[in-house]
């Protein structure tokens, strides 16, 4: 309840403070066994990001959703953006 709650009133911190779905954590965890699926989902990750720096280097306006523990999570795309040298506002 506290997460749609956060989201839904834009608390960015209080998202930050929440942890991760644990059915998220669960599934991740049990594809990762399998070195292939770990690949494929590494290479989804970097397909995405890729994509996303595209947009903001050569593309038009772009619209990009993504779940927000994705958005916000140690490695998530905001980190990987700013550890690429991009300047984030916002959360």
């Amino acid at each position: 309840k506290a997460q749609p709650n956060a989201w839904a009133l834009g608390d960015v911190e209080a998202l930050r403070k929440l942890p991760f779905p644990r059915e998220i954590e669960v599934c991740t965890n049990a594809l990762e066994t399998s070195d292939r699926m770990k690949d494929m989902i590494g290479h989804v990750t970097q397909g995405w990001d890729r994509g996303v720096e595209n947009a903001l280097t050569k593309g038009p306006p772009t619209l990009a959703i993504r779940p927000i523990y994705m958005l916000l999570g140690a490695n998530g795309t905001i980190d990987t953006l700013r550890a690429r040298g991009y300047r984030i506002e916002g959360p």
